[in-house]
């Protein structure tokens, strides 16, 4: 049996799609960026102000490998960055099924609110770099690697209960 991996930009409900995948299918739900918190005992954006993002990438590598290889088939979200790893990547391939969950800018915006705890979006603007424009900024450079995904989910027009119904309609390729 293959793990489950929600995958997209921050704001898009991979945390809460996936729990609601976890309960329908009965397997535990992770976070990989709880996980990361819990073990530096500090939130992301410290680590990022303290250690900077590639020590948070290599956090979060090592995070994700323990997962699926040391971990009976789980629903995992990833970060908004882990995926554009070619090394998450390929670790996914061999051991999940993933599913990229697609927004709108405009939505993702509405769903992040200020912005304040999420580092790349906050890094090296000064504040001059308006939400919109950053989280746009990010969407085009990340969406090419994320439609990499098995799977692609337009969750703009579902609930997340919907969304989650939709994932766990793929059932026969992950069980």
């Amino acid at each position: 049996m293959k793990h489950v991996v929600l995958v997209g930009m921050m704001g898009v409900g991979k945390s809460t799609i996936g729990r609601l995948v976890a309960e329908k299918l009965q397997r535990p739900f992770i976070d990989s960026d709880v996980q990361i918190e819990q073990a530096e005992g500090k939130p992301i954006s410290e680590i990022f102000a303290d250690k900077g993002e590639a020590y948070f990438r290599q956090c979060e590598l090592e995070t994700i490998r323990r997962i699926v290889n040391d971990s009976a088939p789980v629903v995992l979200s990833i970060g908004g960055g882990a995926f554009i790893s070619p090394v998450v990547r390929f670790l996914l391939k061999e051991t999940a099924t993933t599913f990229y969950l697609q927004a709108r800018v405009e939505t993702l915006v509405q769903r992040v609110g200020s912005g304040a705890t999420r580092p790349l979006l906050t890094q090296g603007t000064n504040g001059q770099v308006p939400l919109e424009t950053r989280l746009r900024t990010l969407l085009q450079e990340r969406e090419p690697i994320y439609t990499q995904a098995n799977y692609i989910i337009e969750t703009e027009e579902l609930t997340a209960a919907q969304a989650a119904e939709a994932i766990t309609g793929y059932r026969s390729v992950f069980a």
